[in-house]
């Protein structure tokens, strides 16, 4: 499901899977980043984000494993945990932002690094 990085409460979707694939054209590299949907645990703490009064609903943890090919086409893959915002349109990864509704791909000090784009079934099968 790709409510995860679409839909403006997409947070909320403890089972959603989706794939970013983002591409740093001057770099000529590209990250795709494999959000993972949450454990049991992870599910039941979601249910606290949305309960009036308790305040913690800001920020959405969620693995993600990231994959990044560089320019020689040598790849390097780990498993972070990213934060999606749920008052804001954007999802922190380690040291770089993805604004979730224009698909903006930005370093922590705001330099543009490239596009990231949601990876369809139908690109995923070819």
């Amino acid at each position: 499901s790709y409510m995860l990085l679409q839909d403006r409460y997409g947070e909320m979707c403890t089972m959603c899977v989706a794939t970013l694939t983002c591409t740093a054209p001057e770099a000529n590299a590209k990250t795709v980043y494999a959000f993972q949907k949450k454990g049991f645990l992870g599910q039941m703490m979601t249910v606290l984000d949305y309960v009036p009064g308790l305040g913690r609903g800001v920020w959405e943890k969620r693995d993600v494993r990231i994959v990044e090919t560089n320019l020689e086409g040598k790849t390097s893959a780990r498993t972070e945990i990213a934060r999606l915002s749920i008052q804001e349109s954007k999802i922190e990864v380690g040291s770089t932002v993805i604004n979730r509704a224009t698909g903006a791909w930005i370093s922590a000090d705001g330099k543009a690094l490239g596009q990231c784009a949601i990876e369809t079934a139908q690109a995923a099968a070819k």
